[in-house]
């Protein structure tokens, strides 16, 4: 299991990725704040080893080795290399 900010996510006993919280995150556009929908509640189906929460974004460890993020992606953290 791992936290984020203000979500978690953990692995069930069949490897899938459950995540809970916030589906938001707060930005500034043009001096205001706005709420973005960043999708960090939900995880993409399959079976993962290892998942960590990041901030508004979290990554997993597919049983292949591939790495997959989701969430929040305006720096590019969810653009994990391939394996």
């Amino acid at each position: 299991m791992s936290a984020g900010h203000e979500h978690a996510c953990g692995l069930r006993e069949n490897g899938e990725v459950e995540c809970w919280g916030t589906n938001h995150a707060f930005a500034f556009r043009d001096g205001i704040s706005v709420i973005i929908d960043t999708g960090q509640a939900n995880p993409p189906a399959g079976r993962f080893t290892a998942v960590d929460a990041g901030h508004s974004h979290t990554c997993g460890l597919r049983e292949d080795g591939a790495i997959e993020c989701w969430g929040w992606n305006d720096d590019g953290q969810t653009d994990a290399p391939d394996p």
